[in-house]
């Protein structure tokens, strides 16, 4: 089951939404300084490699790109966010961690994401003014019902 995070900085700038189900997160381009600047990101749909836009400006100075594994998932978020998203630093199901990007600025967020993240929400414009995400939720798998236990039996003689 696909879930949606909350919204985290502010809605100016323009809206985007990224990824989703069909498409594999293969690699994020950020820029940072104070803020994060602008992300971008690499998707595999139907064995094709797309890169989506630019969302957010043309500042930053300092750029930072990371490629995921084959199997690897995003399934934790941490940032920083106020009128614009300050920090994200991203955690994946291999025990990579790339970030923080950004500055100190704003109040904290986390998201935990155990399936995955799959796509990115938001608003940017000159900054990346606020993101939000895209996850998959894990199903617990039904238990089978166990087995029954065998019975011993005894024999008992008549008497």
């Amino acid at each position: 089951m696909q879930s949606q995070s909350l919204l985290y900085g502010e809605m100016s700038g323009d809206a985007f939404s990224e990824g989703g189900l069909g498409k594999s997160l293969l690699r994020i381009h950020i820029a940072f300084g104070a803020h994060v600047d602008s992300i971008q990101f690499e998707w595999l749909e139907n064995g094709k490699i797309l890169r989506s836009i630019r969302r957010g400006g043309e500042g930053g100075s300092q750029r930072h790109s990371f490629a995921l594994a084959p199997g690897e998932k995003i399934i934790r978020v941490e940032g920083k966010s106020g009128q614009c998203v300050d920090q994200l630093t991203f955690t994946t199901n291999k025990g990579n961690q790339y970030g923080p990007f950004g500055g100190q600025g704003g109040d904290s967020f986390v998201l935990d994401a155990p399936g995955g993240v799959n796509g990115f929400f938001g608003h940017a414009g000159l900054l990346l003014d606020a993101i939000g995400f895209y996850y998959d939720e894990l199903i617990d798998e039904p238990q089978k019902p166990a087995a029954p236990a065998a019975r011993s039996r005894s024999k008992s003689s008549a008497s």
